[in-house]
């Protein structure tokens, strides 16, 4: 018997496909959920036809026993709806099939006929060489409660030979589709458990049996929560906030946590983000030089804008400010837009030279251990540092083991600092006192004193947990150092399937990823400045890290060969726009350098 997948491959995915008007993205989508409830890793993918042009649309899920970051190169299992719809799959997505086995499950009888070949019926117009086709009639229609349940009998059929619990299918695709009347959540329900029950063929088809984990191990936890969990495992006793989204999530798990562990005053709701960014600077300063107190802010950008005057009171005190960045250009923004538009702001809040250290987690567990890190700056140097995530990673979710947040992650102390004395938010000495008049040599060396902390993040690492398998990676077989795609935040996720992607059509193409998007280490500028092209994904319409990187590399780098891509909507950059920007990038780059060699040699030959 030919195994559909094995365990070795740690991967399944499924696409359903359809013309119709059933819902498949939302049903794919709520299966996914339910397998990351179950214990799995799962990730989404679809296709959604124009509104103008109407064609097929597709949904894909992909499951995996360990952390699967790409869509394997071949299908699994393939739901077709319609024929149409698996003619036209066949037709714009032809690599995906020719490559392995794939399961096609149809409402189609003639399957039972001996007689008839569905391989000639369905696959005779196209040229897949490489892929062993099995097919499977399962009866959608007369098993569905209704024609918009097809997709969910399919679902409960594969739901039980993957051995997911019913109640988990059934309480995910409740909360999914909420929205519908008791009546047509009922159909719904039937549908998953008629496909669920179905005896039929089961022995047919060797789907693989995953081993799952014990849940109680597991967390299915959103970035929000897991930074929560985060600042409350390293010790942070007070937090002062005014609710904003995509914040607030944060805001609740720390306001009742907090209450709990260390009674009502060490939450405060301010009545705006200026007055709770000044609530928290008193109170870290009442603990300053005995070193008990770990202090937390969190807003979005908004609220950064008008703690702005604060921010420089702030400069000197060791404590979070952490910003969940949300769309829109002017004033309040777009509350639920996806944007990575405060860099610039980050580093440089306030008035003046006063630089801000910025750390970026990329993934939604690196939450927990870029937190650890942000706070080991915050100790070593008595500062704040800025705390960059964004709307799109906030809200998303992973199954994530709890004790991997964990395990190996290095906690630093609370620090005391028994010299300062005072705190006036006037230009100071390192006690706190200010100066005097006019003294040059005090102002210089104030001046000095904040340069050097912002250079030693240059020199040095004081990263505590490093996170390797983020920092870098190159597709197998691609070890020309030629194309550098940067990411900083949630861009990684698109930028890292976009490597992949570039490396299987021939182009030497690495991913490279910084926790520290300011100031940058010069390790990490002496790496980029090994490649021809250095490009860089942003959620922003002006480059900001490829702003902050042209200013830091010094004559490092040829600032001519530094890129942005910007986004082509309010939402998380998809890996197919990052391939598409970097296969344009690249083209024209060539273009211009057999350019410039050109009116090089005309040069030459004139002189």
């Amino acid at each position: 018997m030919q195994q559909i997948a094995t365990l070795d491959d740690k991967i399944l995915s499924i696409r359903a496909t359809d013309s119709t008007a059933n819902p498949i993205n939302e049903a794919i989508n709520a299966f996914g959920h339910a397998l990351k409830r179950a214990g799995l890793y799962s990730r989404f993918n679809r296709r959604v036809p124009s509104r103008k042009t109407g064609g097929f649309k597709f949904a894909e899920v992909m499951a995996s026993e360990n952390y699967g970051l790409n869509f394997p190169a071949g299908l699994d299992v393939f739901i077709a709806l319609d024929p149409e719809s698996m003619s036209e799959n066949l037709e714009y997505y032809t690599s995906r099939f020719d490559n392995g086995n794939t399961l096609v499950i149809l409402d189609d009888k003639r399957l039972l006929d001996p007689a008839f070949d569905p391989v000639k019926e369905y696959l005779s117009d196209f040229q897949l060489d490489n892929t062993t086709f099995q097919f499977m009639h399962l009866p959608l229609s007369k098993l569905s409660d209704g024609d918009k349940n097809l997709i969910n009998t399919a679902i409960g059929y594969l739901g039980q030979q993957l051995d997911v619990p019913l109640d988990i299918l059934n309480d995910v695709f409740a909360q999914s589709f909420s929205g519908l009347k008791p009546p047509l959540l009922k159909k719904l329900k039937n549908s998953l458990a008629a496909g669920y029950n179905l005896e039929q063929e089961i022995e047919k088809f060797d789907l693989p049996k995953f081993e799952f984990n014990d849940l109680s191990e597991y967390g299915y936890m959103h970035a929000n929560q897991v930074l929560a969990e985060a600042l409350l495992e390293l010790g942070v006793n007070f937090t002062a906030a005014y609710p904003i989204t995509p914040a607030t999530s944060i805001i609740e798990v720390m306001k009742n946590e907090l209450w709990a562990r260390y009674g009502p005053g060490s939450f405060v709701q301010a009545m705006d983000e200026r007055s709770a960014l000044a609530i928290a600077i008193g109170r870290v300063w009442g603990g300053i030089q005995k070193g008990t107190e770990r202090v937390a802010v969190v807003t979005s950008d908004p609220g950064i804008s008008l703690m702005s005057e604060n921010l420089g009171v702030a400069y000197d005190l060791p404590m979070l400010i952490v910003n969940v960045m949300r769309g829109g250009y002017v004033s309040t923004g777009d509350p639920t837009g996806v944007k990575q538009g405060a860099l610039r702001q980050a580093k440089s809040p306030t008035h003046g030279d006063a630089l801000f250290p910025v750390i970026a987690p990329r993934t939604v567990d690196e939450m927990y251990s870029a937190a650890a890190n942000a706070y080991n700056i915050i100790e070593e140097l008595c500062m704040p540092v800025m705390f960059l995530s964004d709307g799109g990673m906030s809200v998303r979710n992973e199954t994530i083991h709890l004790d991997s947040l964990t395990e190996g992650l290095k906690i630093p102390e609370i620090k005391a600092h028994p010299d300062r004395t005072v705190l006036t938010g006037l230009s100071s000495k390192p006690d706190g006192r200010p100066i005097k008049g006019y003294h040059h040599e005090d102002a210089l060396a104030e001046a000095k004193r904040y340069n050097d902390r912002i250079q030693k993040l240059r020199d040095d690492d004081l990263l505590i947990n490093k996170r390797e398998d983020l920092d870098f990676y190159a597709p197998e077989g691609k070890d020309k150092k030629d194309i550098a795609v940067l990411a900083w935040g949630s861009t990684w996720y698109a930028a890292r399937e976009a490597v992949e992607i570039l490396g299987r059509q021939g182009y030497n193409a690495h991913l490279i990823s910084t926790q520290q998007v300011f100031p940058l280490q010069d390790s990490l500028i002496d790496q980029l400045a090994e490649y021809n092209h250095v490009i860089l994904p942003e959620l922003n319409f002006t480059g900001q890290l490829a702003e902050i990187l042209k200013t830091e590399c010094d004559s490092r780098m040829d600032i001519n060969n530094i890129y942005s891509i910007d986004p082509q909507s309010n939402e998380m950059f998809i890996p197919d726009e990052i391939v598409a920007e970097v296969k344009e990038i690249y083209k024209g780059a060539k273009k211009w350098h057999q350019l410039m060699k050109l009116q090089q040699t005309e040069y030459e030959v004139i002189i």
